[in-house]
């Protein structure tokens, strides 16, 4: 993989950057059991990579009219804030590859269907905002993932054009949204597999950040 084919690199947040996937799932399965709801771990993961509000409406068709959508939001909520209380870990070697990127000289952005303040929260104390030229948040856009809206404006905030961008992503949600862009895509699953179909549109499916650095060239 060489760098200068590229114009900049687009990550995910959430199970890319920061490790909280297996945190947002198990918050999903609590509140299911805590309401009386199928706690259906295959369904959960299905909506990692969603926005909050993407989530509980596909939650809502999933369960049906037993479900209360606003009860499921602030039971969910609230777990969260309880858990993230105490921060949210980096992934393994996410710091040294975006040393790598920026080395490099390559523009790099964040997309993400969280919220500015899961930024302000949960990154900002690890000392990395400062290292994304942009990032765009559910607020920035009027489709989350898995549209491509996210990923085409973080790619015209960064003056690049998507072929020539790199997306580092770990849900289906996200690649599908990447894909769609027409960015070259790293998957790098999580908690959670990639669909079969996915797996061929990545140019890359690895086990961690640490093997994508190794695949870097710099000439």
């Amino acid at each position: 993989m060489r760098l200068d084919d590229y114009d900049g690199v687009v990550f995910d947040l959430d199970g890319t950057i920061l490790d909280s996937e297996r945190i947002y799932h198990a918050v999903w399965m609590d509140a299911a059991e805590a309401l009386s709801l199928r706690s259906d771990a295959e369904f959960f993961r299905s909506l990692l990579g969603l926005s909050f509000p993407a989530a509980i409406e596909k939650a809502a068709v999933f369960f049906g009219p037993d479900f209360d959508p606003a009860e499921f939001d602030r039971v969910s909520r609230e777990a969260v804030e309880e858990r993230l209380k105490a921060g949210v870990p980096l992934k393994p070697g996410v710091g040294d590859l975006i040393e790598v990127f920026a080395t490099a000289g390559l523009p790099l952005a964040i997309a993400t269907s969280s919220r500015r303040i899961s930024i302000d929260r949960h990154l900002a104390p690890h000392g990395l905002v400062s290292a994304f030229r942009t990032i765009v948040t559910q607020e920035d856009v009027r489709s989350t993932k898995p549209h491509p809206e996210p990923y085409l404006t973080a790619v015209s905030r960064i003056g690049g054009v998507p072929e020539r961008c790199l997306a580092i992503e770990d849900s289906a949600n996200g690649v599908r949204s990447a894909v769609a862009a027409g960015l070259s895509v790293v998957a790098i699953p999580d908690i959670a597999h990639l669909p079969e179909d996915l797996i061929e549109d990545c140019f890359h499916v690895l086990e961690n950040l640490a093997d994508l650095q190794g695949l870097i060239k710099f000439d």
